[in-house]
């Protein structure tokens, strides 16, 4: 769709996008109703089932005073009862910059203007979903409303994650012991808890980007399923999606009803590979699966081997105490274990099963130094040795920090460094000047060396400070630092 001005004499003068932001999935019908405004009918991602991303879009052209565009926020959006929310309406604006915007909320009454303002609170202390709405109004007397939903009368279930030492790094393929336990109001108040619906899984990512696009998932139900990232990648990245979902059936079957299926079959991937490729029909009914001859066998096994990941039998539960190890790691490699519990309860007051989740990340226990939450008195330089960036020097009285670190069973620091002048890294711990755990002494070499010193022993979360010190008076950056590694 396009926007086409011309002259008077009927003449082009340009063309523009329409909407270019706006993403429209799958539009199969636009019409001008008798308002003026355009509607544009959206069937949404999958076809032949209920789907989430259909929808009716309203698009009105504002001539003149335009509407304001309101936003609300909400500091909790479920709890138990009585439930205090805190609302805020930042964020709302007008695109006519001379406006200015009053607010009215709706609560428990979308009749009755039950607060006004930009922030507010209401406690809710009957169970039930509220939709709340706010209203946003300019000058002129137009508005716009926006709703967001609370449900009051469940709390979510809170997790903890207990580990029997370190819980930032891997240090070693000892057994590292954990424990996971569950609280939840009204479940311990009914029926207790439901060991059934906890769900432990503990997972190696190798890669640090993998490692995002799974904690931005909301699905860590099943951690297996990093093993077969890439499958899943290719499968979301594929038409697939126009003829599968991952639990109901659409034009052809699920994602799980193949999984269950084949869970059994030892010679299952090469099958589902070679199907996906030449396509075929008559194993889930008369419709055609299309061949994708653009994927080579390779990439066909990794979806085949994804999809197979979510049968049941895959996803199997950890005990909520146990050990686990650290060793499927490669020599060099830099990922990240991943120890992840959800747990659904069982509703209460009217309201659905809600489901917490709670992750413990052990990384590589080598930090680049560049990386820091804080630092004073540095510079920072792009060549990197093993990364591509360095801190060039800390001077005298500069340092790095590091917040909220656990130094649990770490006894020595390992520095990666190019001395340019005499001096001393002091480790300490809560502040620059703050009670000293290590020092490492230095001269110039002209360079890079690996330095090791030995800590006092620390338990716990601390804030991890490293404070340079030059010998004598100097204002010269005092060595180059490439990272810090920590040892048992």
């Amino acid at each position: 769709v396009k926007v086409v001005s011309m002259d008077e004499e009927g003449d082009l003068m340009k063309i523009e996008d329409f909407l270019p932001e706006e993403r429209f999935v799958k539009p199969i019908e636009m019409e001008y109703g008798p308002d003026g405004a355009m509607y544009v009918l959206e069937y949404g991602q999958n076809y032949f089932m209920n789907n989430p991303r259909a929808r009716l879009s309203k698009i009105e052209y504002a001539n003149g005073n335009r509407l304001p565009v309101p936003a609300v926020s909400a500091s909790q959006q479920v709890g138990a009862l009585p439930l205090t929310v805190d609302f805020s309406a930042d964020g709302s604006f007008d695109y006519d910059e001379d406006d200015t915007l009053r607010y009215e909320w709706f609560f428990t009454d979308s009749t009755v203007v039950q607060a006004t303002g930009k922030n507010t609170s209401f406690t809710f202390d009957q169970a039930g979903v509220y939709k709340v709405r706010m209203k946003a109004i300019d000058m002129a007397g137009e508005s716009e409303s926006i709703w967001t939903t609370i449900k009051a009368g469940n709390q979510a279930p809170s997790i903890d994650i207990a580990l029997n030492g370190n819980s930032d790094f891997y240090l070693g393929s000892d057994a590292l012991a954990y424990e996971v336990t569950v609280s939840d109001p009204e479940d311990e108040a009914n029926t207790g808890i439901n060991r059934d619906k906890l769900n432990i899984q503990f997972a190696y990512v190798s890669d640090g980007n993998d490692l995002e696009v799974v904690l931005g998932d909301p699905d860590l139900n099943n951690l297996s399923k990093l093993a077969y990232l890439k499958g899943k990648q290719l499968v979301a990245n594929s038409d697939c999606s126009s003829c599968h979902a991952q639990k109901l059936k659409s034009v052809g079957p699920s994602y799980e009803m193949i999984a269950a299926k084949y869970a059994r079959d030892p010679k299952a991937v090469e099958y589902l590979a070679g199907k996906v490729i030449s396509g075929g029909n008559g194993v889930w009914g008369e419709k055609i699966m299309a061949g994708h001859p653009q994927h080579s066998m390779e990439e066909t096994r990794e979806m085949a081997k994804y999809i197979l990941s979510l049968s049941e039998s895959a996803q199997k539960s950890l005990s909520p105490k146990g050990n686990i190890r650290t060793t499927q790691h490669a020599q060099g490699e830099e990922g990240a274990y991943l120890l992840a519990a959800t747990y659904a309860d069982g509703g209460a007051n009217g309201i659905e099963s809600l489901q917490s989740r709670e992750k413990v990340v052990l990384r590589h226990p080598r930090i680049y130094v560049e990386e820091s939450d804080e630092s004073v008195n540095y510079t920072k330089r792009m060549d990197g040795i093993d990364r591509d960036n360095l801190v060039y020097g800390l001077r005298d009285k500069g340092y790095l920090t590091y917040l909220n670190t656990d130094l649990t069973n770490i006894s020595t620091f390992t520095f990666k460094l190019n001395p340019s002048a005499s001096g001393t890294f002091s480790i300490r711990t809560g502040s620059a000047d703050g009670p000293e755990i290590g020092k490492l002494s230095f001269s110039s070499t002209g360079r890079w060396t690996e330095k090791t010193t030995r800590i006092k022993s620390t338990s716990g979360k601390q804030d991890l400070y490293i404070v340079a010190q030059a010998n004598g008076s100097s204002d010269q950056p005092l060595a180059q630092i490439d990272w810090i590694s920590f040892q048992k």
